[in-house]
């Protein structure tokens, strides 16, 4: 294989971890031709006949945010696809589409997920508010067009500019049509400093999404700066210009003895140190041990900044089916943010406040 490529089909990874102990978690070191390996963080979850309602859900007054919104939008996920059996999704996902295969159609081979990883991002902003498992963010206000850009060990950046196209198009493949995405949530990402044809080649695809008035959100990244990983590296697509980075907050007990999994009012605010530090972070979400649906069914618990992309896509997607544009939602979130802080390269505008913001 020549190094032209080899370049091309460098690996997108997963913005999502393994369990990490308190505030630290780490990070191997990856030859210089690849971008860092971020790895996923799943452990088992819930289910049956209750609903659970994340701590972030609760932390940012989803219900609020919701009861206050009428209409609803497209909102497209670029990740390895989704479960369309779980009953908390199927309803929910109106389009799928494989940007690796070039196929669309739900429940195919092409389009499931085949890690677990999409459908959890997925039912972070849209599981149904049925009275079982999870509910999303923005239950009952979006469509979800589910674009697998993403296998098991990661995917193409050519895949993923192919992605990000298709969502704006939307299903009838035209642009500018009623069935555009609004949104594109993409909890990716990967080190491409290095490689200047294929940033160019990213922000053509953004900027294609942007100028069609498609809100693009991403996750930041997980190389902050914990004790075993001191060097904070880029993470694209968040670092491409007209995409919104997010970063991750998580609740620590008042006493700081360790992290929370219930949000009462009296826990902590805080950015774990995994949580990338870079001046394209712009606002901050709930990442830590954050319940939404689970591949197979039921639910489980992830962690990383793959888990607080979401819930800004969510909160963005509530915003434009009220009528707002994506700039205009992005100002109020910006807005209405809460100031944990934080340095602005950590937490940005601050964490989300989906009440005050709706």
């Amino acid at each position: 294989m020549n190094k032209l490529k080899s370049l091309s089909m460098m690996t997108i990874l997963i913005t999502s971890l393994l369990p990490f102990v308190a505030a630290t978690v780490t990070i191997a070191a990856m030859d210089q031709e690849q971008p860092p390996l971020v790895q996923l963080m799943a452990k088992p979850g819930g289910g049956g006949s209750g609903q659970v309602a994340d701590w972030g859900y609760v932390r940012i007054g989803a219900d609020l945010a919701r009861a206050a919104t009428s209409g609803s939008v497209q909102v497209a996920v670029i990740d390895t696809g989704v479960d369309f059996d779980h009953p908390d999704l199927a309803g929910v996902v109106t389009w799928c589409y494989s940007a690796i295969a070039r196929t669309e159609g739900c429940g195919t081979r092409d389009t499931n997920d085949d890690q677990g990883h999409g459908s959890h991002v997925i039912g972070t902003i849209a599981a149904l508010d049925n009275n079982q498992d999870s509910v999303g963010i923005a239950a009952g206000h979006v469509e979800i067009y589910s674009i697998k850009a993403l296998g098991r060990r990661g995917g193409d950046w050519g895949d993923l500019n192919h992605a990000i196209r298709m969502a704006s198009d939307g299903p009838d493949g035209v642009r500018g049509t009623a069935d555009d995405a609004e949104v594109i949530s993409m909890s990716l990402g990967g080190d491409i400093s290095n490689y200047p044809t294929i940033i160019a080649d990213l922000q053509a695809a953004v900027d294609y999404a942007t100028s069609n008035g498609v809100a693009v959100i991403a996750s930041a990244g997980n190389e902050g700066q914990c004790s075993d990983a001191p060097n904070t590296r880029m993470s694209w697509p968040a670092a491409s210009n007209g995409v919104v980075g997010v970063g991750a907050t998580g609740l620590y007990q008042p006493d700081m003895s360790g992290w929370a999994t219930e949000w009462t009012g009296a826990e902590l605010d805080v950015m774990p140190c995994f949580s990338n530090n870079a001046d394209y972070v712009d606002i901050s979400a709930p990442g830590v041990y954050i319940t939404a649906t689970k591949n197979g069914g039921g639910t489980t618990d992830m962690s990383g900044t793959s888990m607080a992309a979401p819930h800004v896509a969510a909160l963005v997607a509530l915003l434009m089916a009220n009528g707002f544009s994506a700039s205009q939602a992005m100002a109020r979130i910006y807005s209405t943010a809460i100031d944990m802080g934080y340095a602005s390269t950590l937490q940005g505008a601050g964490l989300i406040n989906a009440a005050a913001a709706v």
